[in-house]
């Protein structure tokens, strides 16, 4: 990653978006979605400290209750445990093979990282196994990125924070169906969801501890009765979370992730959410991304982009953002 770009808050990033969205005709329909990010990026009347606050503590509480949420046996068999760390949260996966559940987020923004805290929260991951450490733009102290490199992390990837007020949001026409699901349904999602993400097989367990759970709601697309999309809502206090968004190759196109962004928005707002915060792959001219162009036409805003100063074993190969 080029310097100027590990650390960019939410002016720099609607710049660099809209520099880029002009400057790459191979973009197309990209720039309405990344110039739209301009016409939401100050209605909010929060400092960029204020909603990113919102935005990662409530990521962190997440994952704290998916942890929760696992069996003693699947905990154990997947090496699960969440670890505060500098007002944030360490999520650690030791036995599964993924950047994605072996992470730390929402740290220095109340309290600063020394180098100290710095290395024990590294020392909790295995170094057969990859992980990343995910400092936002307003982590302190501003050295942190130089920290990480020193100890032999290299940011490859962003991660594209997005938050939204708690406003109807109209649903796009689509001939496919959101319905919610209980846990009659679980395999089904289960099956759906280890198809598009490509997981590993190990979590199923884990994840489906999540479906009827104390506030988590999943969905399902469907065309006619075949499921072909999917995704969930976690809802905590004033805050949903949206995640676990897919669809099949075969129907993407169709509006089903436009359709589930805009139920679960609207379900959140009849729980009593007064924010919507969500993450994504980056989109950018070479690897495009269908759920950030999603986020944007739905009334995201793009809070900032944040790296992951990534771990990797040394027979392993460079980590994913996650998206296909």
């Amino acid at each position: 990653m080029r310097e100027e770009e590990r650390w960019l808050g939410a002016a720099e990033v609607e710049a660099t978006y809209k520099a880029r969205a002009l400057s790459h005709a191979s973009w197309g329909a990209t720039l309405p979605h990344a110039l739209g990010i301009l016409q939401c990026s100050n209605q909010l009347g929060m400092s960029d400290l204020d909603l990113t606050r919102i935005a990662e503590h409530a990521e962190a509480r997440v994952w704290a209750d998916m942890v929760r949420a696992a069996t003693p046996e699947i905990a154990e068999s997947l090496g699960l445990r969440v670890v505060p760390f500098c007002g944030g949260a360490a999520l650690v996966a030791s036995n599964v093979f993924s950047v994605l559940y072996n992470r730390a987020m929402a740290f220095g923004l109340e309290e600063p990282v020394d180098e100290g805290s710095l290395d024990d929260v590294i020392a909790l991951y295995r170094r057969d196994m990859p992980f990343t450490i995910q400092p936002s733009p307003f982590a302190q102290p501003p050295q942190l990125g130089s920290w990480l490199e020193a100890r032999g992390l290299r940011s490859y990837f962003n991660w594209a924070r997005w938050i939204r007020v708690a406003r109807p949001h109209e649903a796009p026409k689509t001939d496919l169906r959101i319905e919610p699901i209980g846990p009659e349904l679980a395999d089904t999602l289960l099956d759906l969801a280890f198809t598009i993400f490509k997981e590993p097989i190990e979590l199923r367990p884990w994840l489906g501890c999540a479906i009827g759970r104390r506030g988590w709601s999943f969905y399902l697309a469907y065309d006619g009765a075949t499921p072909v999309g999917l995704g969930s809502l976690y809802v905590e206090g004033s805050i949903g979370w949206l995640g676990w968004g897919g669809t099949l190759a075969s129907h993407r196109g169709r509006g089903a992730q436009s359709a589930m962004i805009a139920r679960r928005i609207a379900d959140g707002i009849e729980r009593g959410c007064e924010w919507f915060i969500s993450e994504t792959a980056e989109d950018r001219p070479e690897k495009p991304n269908a759920s950030f162009r999603n986020m944007a036409r739905a009334g995201f805003r793009l809070l900032f982009l944040r790296p992951s100063y990534a771990h990797t074993p040394p027979t392993g190969e460079a980590p994913s953002d996650g998206s296909e």
